[in-house]
């Protein structure tokens, strides 16, 4: 059918049935209502905005909305059908409500500082070889926050400013592509597919006070970023499963551990150019994994490596190496380092390694042959009446020691 002009704040146009209708002209939407109901709208507009609303109401339901989207004014709420929009997608005022469906964005994707978006329950994927993601730089702090979103890009990257973020507060899924610039933010978990990396120079910030994790079963290179970035609240963490590589042979990416705890799972692997373990920033393993550096290392907080597990002696199964040349670890952090095995390290300060491994190039690492001293607090049990004093002291273990009476 032809295209479809609305602008009567008292009339509604309702669709229904389980069809398509295609319109060969834009629908323009200025006042009143349009409830799409089950029907699919197919608009292929190349060269102009398929739905161009200013104002009124526009009601997706849950058939499937095929076209490209201009909002302005007014409402639109996406309902639970998909959204594929293969062109611009631009936002410059009014609301739009993705709903609880997926919408497909493959061009340029624009919201402005006087639109409203909400994501709601629903999905964003970036297909295509679209264009950039533009936030204007009026919206505060500059953040177009998600639900659910996926980079599903093929050989093109994201493309945001240096300054935008996207923050995705469920599920990111980063599956084909790369992020070129700005940052993306996620809250929730984060999957990486196999052909992810296709170039960039954006960043990865993992933040909240929820635990997430960290899947990436192929260890496939982000390539693309310059820096990961972990900044949780003090006792959350980012569980790592597969591998977390940031460096490759002519790339450098960088990792930065500035509050909450990075935990590699069992057989995992960490590449990075530099690692930087932030005064609330845990560094942890107790199985096995391989961390490989390609910078340096500055640790102000905490790296836990015990190898084999919870016992002393096991198989050091933790190894840690540098790509090409000897590494410095600096810093006033503390370490727990039991079965590892180590291998062109160096650095400032000495770092103990108890019942592990020297396999050569280490300047500044003491290797241990035995197990750490367990920790004891002398004496165990007492009995002191109100008023009266107790001393008691303490050895083995790691710093810092925590004590804690228990009355009965």
């Amino acid at each position: 059918m032809p295209g479809l002009t609305l602008n009567a704040a008292n009339v509604a146009v309702n669709t229904s049935g389980t069809g398509t209708i295609r319109f060969k002209e834009p629908m323009r939407l200025q006042g009143g209502t349009i409830d799409k109901g089950s029907v699919n709208f197919n608009l292929f507009s190349n060269t102009e905005l398929s739905i161009i609303q200013s104002g009124g109401i526009f009601n997706g339901g849950s058939g499937t909305l095929t076209g490209c989207l201009t909002v302005s004014g007014g409402i639109f709420n996406g309902g639970t059908g998909v959204i594929d929009c293969n062109g611009p997608l631009s936002i410059s005022a009014g609301t739009f409500n993705s709903g609880s469906s997926t919408l497909h964005t493959s061009s340029t994707f624009t919201v402005t500082s006087a639109a409203i978006f909400n994501a709601q329950t629903g999905r964003v994927v970036f297909d295509g070889s679209g264009g950039p993601v533009t936030v204007n730089p009026a919206l505060t702090p500059n953040t177009l926050t998600l639900n659910n979103a996926c980079v599903e890009r093929g050989g093109f990257a994201l493309e945001l400013q240096s300054t935008q973020k996207i923050s995705v507060a469920s599920l990111l899924e980063l599956t084909t592509g790369g992020i070129s610039s700005g940052t993306v933010e996620a809250l929730g978990d984060v999957t990486v597919g196999a052909s992810f990396p296709a170039g960039g120079n954006g960043k990865l910030r993992f933040s909240g006070n929820a635990n997430q994790t960290y899947t990436n079963p192929n260890g496939t290179a982000l390539s693309g970023l310059v820096l990961m970035t972990v900044d949780k609240a003090l006792n959350s963490s980012v569980t790592v499963s597969g591998g977390l590589v940031l460096s490759v042979a002519n790339f450098r990416g960088d990792l930065a551990i500035t509050s909450g705890t990075v935990y590699l799972d069992n057989n995992s692997s960490l590449t990075a150019g530099s690692i930087t373990v932030g005064a609330d920033g845990k560094l942890v393993n107790e199985s096995a994994t391989t961390i490989s550096l390609k910078g340096s290392l500055t640790n102000s907080g905490l790296i836990d490596l015990q190898g084999g597990g919870a016992g002393c002696p096991e198989t050091d199964s933790i190894l840690i190496r540098s790509i090409s040349e000897q590494r410095p670890w600096t810093g006033s952090g503390r370490y727990r380092l039991v079965d590892v095995n180590v291998q062109d390290m160096g650095g400032t300060g000495s770092k103990t390694v108890f019942s592990g491994t020297n396999s050569g190039g280490n300047a500044n690492w003491v290797f241990n042959p035995l197990c750490p001293a367990a920790l004891v607090v002398t004496p165990s049990s007492v009995g002191v009446q109100t008023g009266g004093t107790q001393s008691f002291t303490e050895g083995g273990g790691f710093d810092p020691r925590t004590f804690s009476i228990l009355s009965k």
